[in-house]
């Protein structure tokens, strides 16, 4: 059994990830090996590099829009979520699954720290 690690943007063709990821995927599935793909966003837990111009200046800076929608998983629920599949792994075959965080803004995010740091 294989429990593969993907990303959201898989099949969209006007993007990096999504190119790269879609032809990982067709190319497990072409294996006749059972298996399971898990969709994740980015990790949030990359945020917590951010935390010194999140004290300083209560913002998080990088290439996104303020107040674009946004999502994210942690590490711990794609761990769960992957320990799940693997402990029961025959109900999973063939399944793709997203694990991702409601929606959020890069506002709301550096909000968020600020207050908790």
């Amino acid at each position: 059994f294989l429990l593969v690690v993907s990303t959201l943007t898989t099949g969209l063709m006007d993007t990096v990830f999504g190119r790269q990821f879609d032809e990982l995927e067709k190319g497990v599935a072409k294996l006749g090996v059972p298996h399971c793909f898990i969709r994740l966003p980015l990790f949030i837990d990359n945020h917590f590099g951010s935390q010194g111009t999140i004290k300083e200046h209560g913002a998080v800076f990088g290439p996104a829009e303020a107040e674009k929608p946004h999502v994210a998983v942690t590490v711990a629920d794609a761990g769960n979520a992957a320990a799940t599949i693997l402990t029961d792994w025959g109900k999973h075959a063939g399944k793709t699954y997203a694990v991702a965080s409601d929606r959020f803004t890069h506002a709301e995010l550096a909000a968020a720290f600020t207050e908790a740091l």
